[in-house]
């Protein structure tokens, strides 16, 4: 009986360290191989013209003005091409059946500055927003800044 039970935990034993071999493996390769894969995503990009889609905040969506969420409108046209390498759509594309044709903010690879309305509750505030542009690892980045150097971010 104490045979089968010794016996029992060593193949146990055996396939715990051949499983933890195999992860510490396939971790390392991950850790290596990532820098590469994203160098090739961004070569292959480059290489079949594909630009940067176009950013498209939907009417009412809703970003961090002075630690409250404040829903915002723009005053760009709604984009309606359904593919996601044309226009991407922060916070959700609106459905079918009720998205809107005007009242978006549209970022455009060369668009410098977007006019935009926060909705506060009161009297609506207009307020024109600086886009910048940057490589975060090594991938484009837009960063939105107001008008009183205050980075805008979704709200929580």
């Amino acid at each position: 009986m104490a045979n089968a039970i010794t016996s029992a935990l060593g193949k146990l034993e055996r396939r715990a360290r051949y499983t933890a071999v195999g992860v510490t493996g396939l971790i390392v390769a991950s850790v290596i191989a990532f820098p590469y894969v994203r160098d090739l995503a961004r070569y292959y990009m480059d290489q079949s013209g594909m630009e940067n889609p176009d950013l498209v905040l939907r009417p009412g969506y809703k970003v961090q003005i002075d630690g409250h969420a404040v829903p915002i409108l723009g005053f760009d046209p709604c984009p309606e091409d359904p593919r996601p390498w044309k226009d991407y759509w922060i916070g959700g594309r609106p459905d079918d059946g009720i998205r809107p044709f005007t009242g978006c903010v549209v970022v455009k690879p060369g668009t410098t500055t977007v006019r935009v309305q926060l909705l506060t509750g009161g009297e609506p505030v207009m307020e024109t927003w600086t886009v910048e542009r940057r490589e975060q690892a090594g991938m484009p980045a837009t960063i939105v800044k107001r008008p009183n150097g205050d980075y805008v971010a979704p709200a929580k």
